[in-house]
C-alpha cells in the first residue's frame, strides 16, 4: 500500500489548494473529483497506482480541505483555479482525467488550455449540455424557486424539493449517516467501498462549501456550439468512461455527449459499474488508464 501525500498549495487567486499525490516521474495525471465529493473518494484508487505514474488529486475550491474566498458561478471558474494550481506547482503537461461535475471542470480546462493536455479522459461525467435535475414529473405546483444568495441573483433554477432541501438540511446538521445511506443508494448503488472511508466520504461530503454555486453551474452548463464552444477546442485524444448501471449520470447521457466533440470520442462501458467505475471495476478501469497514458500493463 502506497503512502499518500497530503499536502496544501497557495494559487495565485488567494485560494489555499488541499491534494492527494502519489508516484513520481514525468508521466503526470491530475483526477478531479465530483460533485458533493472530494480527493479523499480516490484514496484506494491513488494507492492502487503504479509509483512511475505521478498523480495528483486536488480538492476542488469549495470541497474537502480546500478554502472558498470567491464565489464560483461558472465550471470555467473551476478551470481557472486548476490552471493556477498547475502553474504553483509548475507543471504544464498533463494528462486529465474529471470524474461526474469533475469532467465538466476538464472539459472547461481542456477548451481553455488545450496545448496542457495529452489526454483528456471523462469519468462518469456530466453531459456537455448540463446536468438534467431530478424530476418527479408532477404537476407544476409541486416546483418551486430556489431563493438564491444575493451574489446569485440573476440565476433562476427550478428544482426538486426531494433532492436539494434535505441535502442542504444535511449540511446544516451535519448527518453523517443520512450522507452515508445517500452514498450508497446513488453513487456506490453497485458496491461500497470499506465502511471507513464511506464515513470518511460522508465527511468530505459535509465539508462542500458551494453546493448551490455548483449546482447552479452544473445545470447551466453547455460547452457546445450553441453555449460557450469551448468544445471546438478539444481535439486531444479523449475518451470517456461510463458505467452501465449508473443511477447518477445516465449512460444514454454520455452517448449524445460524445456525439458533440469535433474529433471521434473513445467510449469505453462497464457493464458492471454505476457512477463510480474506479470502484465498482477497479482493476480495469486502472489497466484502461494505463493503456491511455501509454503503458499497457501494471508493473506490480
Amino acid at each position: 500500500m502506497k503512502e499518500i501525500e497530503f499536502s496544501k498549495i497557495k494559487l495565485e487567486n488567494g485560494e489555499i489548494m488541499a491534494y492527494r499525490h502519489v508516484g513520481n516521474g514525468d508521466n503526470v495525471l491530475i483526477l478531479v473529483h465530483g460533485f458533493q465529493s472530494s480527493s479523499s473518494f480516490f484514496e484506494d484508487l491513488l494507492e492502487s497506482f503504479d509509483q512511475d505514474i505521478n498523480v495528483y488529486a486536488p480538492d476542488l475550491i469549495g470541497y474537502g480541505d480546500s478554502t472558498y474566498k470567491i464565489k464560483h458561478k461558472e465550471m470555467k471558474d473551476w478551470a481557472f483555479d486548476l490552471y493556477y494550481f498547475l502553474n504553483a506547482l509548475k507543471i504544464n503537461r498533463i494528462s486529465l482525467a474529471g470524474w461526474s461535475l469533475g469532467g465538466l471542470v476538464c472539459m472547461d480546462f481542456a477548451g481553455l488550455y488545450p496545448d496542457f493536455v495529452k489526454n483528456l479522459i471523462l469519468i462518469a461525467s456530466v453531459g456537455n449540455e448540463g446536468f438534467i435535475m431530478p424530476d418527479k414529473k408532477e404537476k407544476k405546483d409541486d416546483h418551486f424557486k430556489l431563493k438564491l444568495p444575493n451574489f446569485l441573483k440573476d440565476f433562476s433554477l427550478r428544482h426538486d424539493e426531494s433532492f436539494t432541501i434535505p441535502i442542504l438540511n444535511g449540511i446544516k446538521d451535519k448527518d453523517i449517516d443520512f450522507f452515508k445511506d445517500l452514498l450508497s443508494q446513488t453513487i456506490f448503488n453497485v458496491n461500497d467501498p470499506d465502511p471507513n472511508d464511506l464515513r470518511k466520504m460522508a465527511e468530505d461530503f459535509i465539508k462542500q462549501k458551494c453546493f448551490l454555486e455548483a449546482l447552479l453551474a452544473m445545470v447551466k452548463y453547455d460547452n457546445t456550439k450553441n453555449g460557450s464552444g469551448l468544445i471546438n477546442n478539444i481535439i486531444m485524444p479523449t475518451t470517456w468512461m461510463h458505467g452501465d448501471k449508473d443511477m447518477v449520470i445516465p449512460i444514454d447521457n454520455a452517448y449524445k455527449s460524445i456525439e458533440n466533440f469535433p474529433k471521434k470520442v473513445n467510449f469505453i462501458e462497464f457493464k458492471d459499474s454505476g457512477h463510480a467505475i474506479f470502484v465498482d471495476e477497479k482493476d480495469k478501469f486502472l489497466l484502461s488508464l494505463y493503456k491511455i497514458l501509454g503503458k499497457e500493463n501494471k508493473n506490480n
